[in-house]
């Protein structure tokens, strides 16, 4: 983890400001660099978390709020099962219970819907308790009292993603999209090497893409 201070000051430094003045106030670097955080773990999933979520399913109630700080759901299982039940898509899953069937007995299948940030499951007959794997994002923001989530070699990501968003939507007569582009470059390399990372060292192949903001 590292602090809001020694973020703020690489950034700073990437900004060629002082630690006493400038054209950015704290406050808006420390939002910008939040933002980072946030895009950082939707384009690299960094965050595989299976020990966090859960949703207790009730009798007679098929759908259930997610955590915001859910990106995606990988798997699900009965609580104490090591069988994952079988994810179908949320066409798939309208299908699958169109006859508006009771199932008895625990479920079997799940499906989630993004726009709604729901989990479904066929209406259950019993209650249980299904575990979640999921990718999130970082569990508290950036401020005085939590640092970043994020593992420290990954810093350069948060502080060039917030430089280039500094220089971009500054003021337009001192906004440098040059400079941007040179450090929304670097953020782009660093999301492929955290996403090695969670490939090589984590053992999690991922299909995330880069947002396309970020494409050139």
């Amino acid at each position: 983890m590292t602090t809001k201070a020694s973020l703020l000051t690489q950034l700073k430094f990437e900004l060629f400001e002082s630690d006493y003045g400038g054209m950015w106030t704290p406050d808006y670097l420390t939002r910008k660099l939040n933002e980072a955080q946030y895009r950082f773990c939707e384009d690299t999933g960094l965050f595989v978390d299976r020990a966090t979520y859960a949703v207790n399913v009730a009798a007679g109630t098929q759908d259930y709020p997610l955590d915001p700080k859910i990106i995606r759901v990988l798997d699900a299982r009965i609580s104490g099962s090591s069988c994952p039940l079988m994810q179908l898509s949320y066409e798939e899953f309208v299908a699958y219970v169109a006859d508006d069937t009771t199932y008895v007995g625990t479920p079997t299948v799940f499906t989630t819907e993004a726009a709604m940030g729901t989990f479904s499951v066929p209406t259950p007959s019993a209650d249980v308790t299904i575990r979640l794997r999921v990718h999130r994002y970082a569990l508290h923001e950036i401020d005085d009292t939590h640092g970043s989530e994020t593992p420290a070699q990954f810093d350069r990501a948060l502080i060039h993603y917030a430089a280039a968003e500094a220089l971009l939507k500054h003021d337009a007569e001192l906004s440098d999209p040059v400079r941007s582009a040179e450090h929304r470059s670097i953020y782009r390399e660093e999301v492929i090497r955290a996403r090695q990372y969670v490939n090589n060292v984590m053992g999690t192949h991922l299909a995330v893409e880069v947002n396309p903001s970020y494409v050139v």
